[in-house]
């Protein structure tokens, strides 16, 4: 992450096990009980995706998406390009 980030380092060290094909993708399994708060993570037995642009979360979800959060966050990408 950008200096001054939100988003603590250890979860930007912790990369996809394919990261030659998303070199902007990062998964965190752990303890994340000190991040519960600043992430908003409310439900713990479900997965979340946080959709990340200089170190801000512009977009997340949780759980199984439903075609209108798909489509927003395709806009959000969309918007993000060349960021």
């Amino acid at each position: 992450p950008p200096p001054n980030s939100p988003i603590p380092n250890y979860l930007s060290l912790t990369s996809c096990p394919r990261s030659q094909e998303h070199s902007n993708t990062y998964t965190f399994n752990g303890d994340h009980s000190s991040l519960r708060g600043s992430l908003d993570i409310t439900n713990t037995l479900t997965g979340y995706v946080f959709y990340v642009v200089d170190g801000e979360v512009v977009w997340k979800g949780c759980g199984n998406a439903d075609g209108a959060e798909l489509e927003e966050l395709l806009k959000v990408i969309e918007e993000n390009k060349g960021e």
